[in-house]
């Protein structure tokens, strides 16, 4: 805790499902439910980013050094956000729209492959 009493360190926090995240902790307050937050810095380009978690997500906080934290985040390394959980890709440039098409027309061709169980019954 700092001088002020509000809970403020480097520190690594073990969640349940055997995830573990590092960073400075705090807590903060949304909507009036407090969760423990989780500022996670740079690191090897890496860019910082903050995750929130309710307090029945944590097995245990271990409070230590910024070294420690900046240590540890070198070889163990959370992602701000997963891709498996996004809906839809990031896009990080402009789509190919000619490829994107093509993609559409064997995913079409496909389905109709799986409908049709002889080819003279393929639509032309």
């Amino acid at each position: 805790m700092n001088d002020t009493g509000k809970f403020d360190v480097w520190a690594i926090v073990e969640l349940f499902g055997h995830q573990v995240i590092a960073g400075r902790v705090t807590d903060q307050t949304v909507g009036g439910e407090t969760f423990v937050r989780v500022d996670v810095p740079v690191i090897d380009a890496r860019p910082a980013f903050t995750k929130l978690f309710g307090k029945g997500a944590i097995y245990s906080i271990t409070p230590t050094t910024e070294e420690i934290v900046r240590g540890f985040l070198h070889r163990n390394r959370e992602e701000p956000i997963q891709p498996y959980l996004l809906a839809v890709p990031v896009q990080t440039s402009e789509p190919d729209w000619g490829e994107l098409e093509r993609q559409a027309r064997e995913m079409e061709k496909a389905d109709w492959d799986g409908m049709c169980e002889d080819e003279e019954d393929l639509p032309r």
